[in-house]
């Protein structure tokens, strides 16, 4: 030992009379010294990563759905909410950023509709419009999750429920649902325009279930004004055909009548019908009601996300994302999760994030205010509307992304103000309602929760079938995810904006992952039924991923 470091100490220091013995000792030294400057330069690191995380952390709400210390919750209800976040790992290797799910399917209903639905009921109860175990039947229109989660939730609550779906939705969502006990009603897709359009069916329905009806509107007055009325200011009218509400104003008289209207449609949000024929007997609340969730319109749905979606993926994130990815068939996702994300991550204090102003009904209140005093007239908002709403909402922070399969008319209208899409040309549909194997997102018409978060929207992306369908197999083959149409979409999105530059080397995305496969059997994971309609089968997504 001593031989060899006098000649590193010759070859070193040819000048040097050092001993030996000297310089081991300076080495012993230097090398101690070196390793403790490690140890200390890693010991600060971590201490401004933790704090950076705790100072994120208190801008962070208590959970918005009960943490589950005990060994049980109460009820299905009590699973609904604080799904997991995952690593997509294969698509994040590749990348190099991380893309994470957040797992929605796992919700007891197998969608995140499990929270729509909760809030939607809630919201009606709180209103004094529904109460349980009266017999009373809430009606929706839908392709099929929303059903599930409220056939679910129905049941667990003490409702009975009817659901009308289009005929050409895959088999095995049926099959739940008349699992569940629902009423199943198939009728043929078709326009919103026509009265037998599953949704416009399911709001006829509900009329039609008792003779009086009550309405209350707790979404939309006077065209997109929103207010939360009390249940004393819910009022009656017997009708025959449209329904009409009685509004109290105290400044035009008792008793007004008149047509309440949602964005000059015509458009009742919520509609309540009673079989009590006297229009006194329902006020006891013992009275069998048909109640049309219409979770198109109903802002319960925006709020379901912004109050309990939104924040969970900040926390679980510690406020530390880039981007937000999903789809849009309603819009109360895409508009709840983005509205909250961007209005936190822009947030310079936290007091001054959403999580300590008002409640959210105010501020959706206070937010359909801006979008009357920004909107302009035609088919696109003015551009000095669109810079004085990100002047009021603040740039940056969270981008907000949407999917949007082929046949859907979303992305045109986000991209270039016009609701169209190619395949609705004649001659070139294969579907009635949106030209697509994708089910749960994509529509050919505007919606009141998805009116709420158009304005966040960063980025849009357009989807084709085989893209979705190679996500799907290649996730099976690379992850262990089986995951649905919508989830495939989303994820499709995910890379695209990465690719984009939309989110930095080493940054994060998140996205939903809405459906599991196991509802998709019959076509959208049949290749039988995906060949026969043209569209390939293949898990390679390389030309994705790497252009």
């Amino acid at each position: 030992m001593s031989s060899l470091l006098a000649s590193i100490q010759t070859l070193l220091f040819p000048n040097s009379t050092s001993s030996p013995i000297r310089i081991s000792r300076q080495l012993y030294v230097g090398l101690g010294i070196g390793f403790a400057l490690s140890l200390s330069s890693t010991s600060l690191a971590l201490f401004f990563a933790d704090r950076r995380r705790r100072k994120a952390g208190r801008k962070v709400p208590p959970r918005p759905v009960e943490l589950r210390a005990d060994d049980s919750v109460v009820g299905v209800i009590g699973l609904i909410g604080n799904t997991p976040l995952v690593r997509i790992n294969s698509l994040s290797d590749a990348l190099g950023v991380e893309i994470l799910g957040k797992a929605e399917y796992l919700n007891p209903g197998g969608s995140p509709k499990d929270r729509v639905a909760l809030q939607i009921i809630n919201d009606a109860e709180e209103q004094g419009l529904l109460h349980p175990y009266t017999k009373s039947r809430i009606f929706e229109g839908t392709v099929g999750s929303t059903g599930i989660s409220i056939a679910t939730i129905a049941r667990a609550k003490g409702y009975e429920a009817t659901i009308v779906m289009p005929d050409d939705v895959a088999v095995e969502k049926v099959h739940v649902l008349e699992a569940l006990g629902a009423e199943v009603i198939r009728v043929r897709p078709a326009s919103i325009v026509d009265q037998t359009q599953f949704v416009n069916l399911a709001r006829t329905l509900a009329l039609n279930f008792g003779p009086t009806v009550i309405t209350s509107l707790p979404g939309v007055q006077n065209e997109l004004e929103t207010s939360f009325p009390s249940p004393s200011s819910v009022h009656i009218v017997k009708t025959e055909g449209v329904a009409s509400v009685v509004d109290v104003n105290e400044n035009e008289g008792e008793g007004e009548l008149r047509r309440t209207r949602h964005d000059g449609r015509g458009e009742l949000d919520l509609v309540v019908s009673d079989k009590d024929e006297t229009g006194e007997g329902w006020k006891d609340g013992k009275g069998s009601r048909g109640f049309f969730a219409n979770q198109f319109e109903n802002p319960s749905n925006h709020l379901a996300h912004y109050s309990t979606t939104g924040p969970e993926i900040w926390r679980q994130t510690n406020g530390i994302l880039d981007a937000f990815v999903s789809g849009a068939g309603t819009g109360g996702t895409l508009s709840g999760v983005g509205r909250f994300l961007k209005e936190i991550s822009s947030s310079s204090s936290p007091s001054s994030s959403p999580l300590n102003r008002l409640s959210p009904k105010d501020e959706l209140e206070l937010d359909l205010e801006l979008d009357n005093e920004l909107s302009g007239s035609g088919v696109q908002r003015s551009q000095a509307g669109l810079e004085e709403r990100r002047r009021v909402r603040g740039e940056g922070g969270v981008k907000v992304i949407m999917s949007d399969p082929q046949g859907s008319g979303l992305f045109n209208k986000v991209k270039f103000g016009v609701m169209y899409d190619s395949k609705e040309s004649e001659g070139k549909k294969r579907r009635h309602q949106v030209d697509t194997v994708v089910e749960g997102i994509g529509i050919n018409r505007i919606t009141h929760n998805f009116e709420l978060g158009e304005h966040l929207i960063d980025e849009a992306y357009r989807v084709t079938d085989a893209e979705a369908v190679a996500m799907s197999r290649h996730l099976t083959k690379a992850d262990g995810l089986f995951l649905g149409s919508s989830s495939a979409c989303n994820l499709v999105a995910c890379v695209r904006a990465v690719r984009d530059g939309l989110v930095p080397q080493g940054g994060r995305i998140v996205t939903i992952l809405c459906d599991s496969g196991n509802r998709h059997f019959s076509k959208f994971w049949s290749d039988t039924y995906l060949e026969e309609h043209g569209i390939p089968v293949s898990d390679d997504i390389s030309e994705l991923l790497y252009g």
